[in-house]
């Protein structure tokens, strides 16, 4: 799924080695919702940094999944088909609401 999504958008993505990610992300946005008083952190980027980042040379370093650029351009052609036809379709239905 992450090969897809860095397909697609055509950019590397990060993904944190945490086995618990959900419950880091909910630790976050705990933090955040605290507020800065409380936590000591000015921007959600603060918190993330403090939170969950990852030790450079340590075991369970963050995987970096890159785009393949030929299924970007197979991606690519598709979402232009789909434009097509979503126009398409819209256009009929605007011509049998008439």
């Amino acid at each position: 799924m992450v090969q897809i999504c860095a397909d697609v958008l055509g950019q590397p993505i990060s993904v944190h080695p945490s086995r618990q990610g959900s419950a880091l992300g909910a630790a976050i946005l705990g933090a955040l919702a605290a507020g800065p008083k409380q936590t000591g952190f000015k921007s959600t980027s603060a918190a993330i940094r403090s939170m969950a980042s990852s030790r450079r040379g340590k075991k369970g370093d963050s995987v970096v999944v890159r785009p393949n650029r030929r299924h970007r351009e197979i991606y690519d052609n598709i979402y232009k088909e789909y434009r097509r036809l979503a126009q398409f379709f819209e256009q009929g239905r605007d011509t049998a609401v008439r």
